[in-house]
């Protein structure tokens, strides 16, 4: 059996997380032998406490010549442990964890404030005792680091479907309240003829709270949460669609970064209905691949003029599509990521 010369090991992303899926594909299509392995456990919490655990048992069996460590708990144990066996130890930085800690309603109110200066500091250590660091943005970017996009290969994704007998707006990702999904979830009652496909993890609170709103709102049959689907079904799902949605409340987290599943709808071909965050809208307005909106009502026009005239989404779809392939060709991501693991 090959020798598994990088492992990915997290211990708070599932192992279809988009990020994940890019990273391991990249280093495969390298010839670098890559092993994915996601230790989840029920509570924040208690990750935090068995990082190092995990770390030390996962490199002591697996036994690679490198690690990649995506999760801030396991920048410094993990990074210490692969020290100590002659592992080759890089940390993935791509959020703001700092930020990430004011919206984590996991986190009660009072600790919010301790624990980012917890992240802003095990982030700075972790850089020191890694052998390499990998960000996903430049904004995150410090002297030394590489930088490796969060937008997958042209190979994840479907050719654009045309949209079906049932218009539909489409969300991936992590379904929370901050990622638009009450929101979403009220323009159904805007916006007629509109089917909403929710794709991603939910808890079972929320998804009771959205099918509640719907149900009294009269809308239940056009609101359909499929809960999280492998990578590939996802996006086969979601290419039939008539818009994408990201409809992102301004918080610290979300206001400098730019959500992956931009890019995704736009690999698609599928026209971008976001929130005017700046991030989302530089990209947008740069590459025409969407509307940036200022609120829910101006997110029913556009989908109401949309479904009247499907030409105008397929332009607006088409124009993203050619900015992600132009934005892929451009990419040095791949290379950075090899350099990181290999040295």
């Amino acid at each position: 059996m090959n020798k598994i010369r990088c492992l990915i090991l997290t211990t708070a992303h599932h192992p279809d997380d988009a990020r994940l899926n890019r990273l391991s594909d990249t280093l495969n299509r390298r010839g670098i032998s890559t092993k994915l392995v996601a230790e989840l456990p029920r509570s924040p919490w208690r990750r935090m406490v068995m990082a190092p655990w995990s770390a030390w048992r996962h490199l002591r069996s697996i036994r690679p010549t490198a690690v990649l460590l995506p999760d801030p708990e396991l920048y410094v144990a993990g990074a210490l442990v692969a020290r100590l066996l002659g592992v080759r130890a890089i940390i993935d930085i791509h959020e703001d964890y700092a930020a990430v800690a004011a919206d984590r309603d996991w986190i009660p109110q009072p600790l919010r404030p301790i624990l980012a200066s917890v992240a802003r500091l095990v982030t700075a250590v972790g850089r020191r005792f890694a052998n390499a660091t990998v960000v996903a943005a430049g904004h995150l970017r410090r002297p030394g680091d590489l930088v490796v996009s969060n937008i997958p290969a042209n190979h994840f994704f479907p050719t654009r479907k045309p949209p079906g007998e049932r218009p539909a707006a489409v969300y991936v990702g992590d379904i929370t309240v901050r990622r638009g999904a009450l929101t979403m979830v009220d323009l159904l009652a805007l916006v007629p003829d509109l089917h909403l496909e929710l794709i991603g993890p939910i808890t079972d609170g929320l998804r009771a709270e959205l099918e509640g709103i719907a149900h009294r709102k009269n809308t239940a049959d056009r609101l359909h949460i499929t809960g999280r689907l492998p990578y590939w079904e996802a996006w086969q799902r979601a290419a039939g669609a008539t818009a994408g949605l990201s409809l992102l409340q301004d918080t610290p987290a979300y206001r400098s970064a730019l959500p992956t599943k931009v890019w995704e709808y736009m690999a698609i071909g599928l026209p971008v209905v976001a929130t005017a965050l700046p991030a989302q809208t530089q990209l947008l307005e740069t590459t025409g691949g969407g509307i940036v909106v200022g609120s829910i009502e101006e997110a029913a026009e556009v989908l109401t003029m949309w479904l009247a005239n499907s030409d105008v989404p397929t332009a607006i779809g088409e124009k993203g599509r050619k900015a992600y392939q132009a934005r892929i060709a451009d990419d040095q991501g791949d290379d950075a990521l090899v350099e990181a693991v290999l040295g």
